[in-house]
């Protein structure tokens, strides 16, 4: 996520997106398969690092 800083006038970024990890390759494919079926709110909240996943992530399985 970038912020417009106007006093340098120039982006900086002020947060990172989470990278995705699985503990298997079958899960990673899952995931891949079930992906165009998430919706935004819900990769939004994935990508978010500042809130913990939940266990297990039912709608992606």
């Amino acid at each position: 996520m970038l912020f417009y800083n106007d006093s340098k006038g120039k982006f900086e970024p002020i947060q990172q997106l989470e990278a995705f990890q699985f503990q298997t390759e079958s899960e990673m494919h899952q995931f891949i398969e079930n992906l165009p079926n998430i919706s935004a709110l819900d990769m939004i909240l994935l990508m978010n690092p500042s809130t913990p996943p939940r266990e297990p992530l039912s709608f992606l399985m």
